[in-house]
């Protein structure tokens, strides 16, 4: 749920050229990850950030590991403000649960 309404935040204003871009990083078309990160974070192999990356992916394939790399690459260049969307994102989302506790754990034990 986090997820599904931090995307609808991230993209809301969004223009298409954007939501684009940021698409290559989702169907992880290795062709353009690379072109994009090769223009945009020239170097990116040997940052310590995407070796930690790597590292921590385990035996993810490559294109996993450069898709996710990109992606936050993307956000921080495009969507600066994206760990404050996040953060009031799950605010939001732990509002609605306290406010609806009772209804919630009605339904666990039914």
């Amino acid at each position: 749920e986090l997820e599904s309404r931090t995307g609808e935040a991230l993209t809301s204003g969004m223009s298409d050229e954007q939501l684009d871009e940021f698409g290559v990083f989702v169907d992880q078309d290795e062709s353009k990850v690379d072109g994009w990160l090769t223009t945009n974070v020239p170097g990116y192999q040997t940052s310590e950030e995407y070796s930690a990356l790597k590292s921590a992916a385990g035996d993810a394939q490559e294109i996993d590991v450069k898709s996710q790399y990109g992606a936050m690459k993307w956000l921080q260049k495009n969507r600066p403000n994206y760990p404050q969307v996040v953060a009031d994102t799950l605010a939001g989302i732990r509002k609605e649960i306290a406010a609806n506790k009772d209804a919630i754990l009605g339904s666990v034990g039914a």
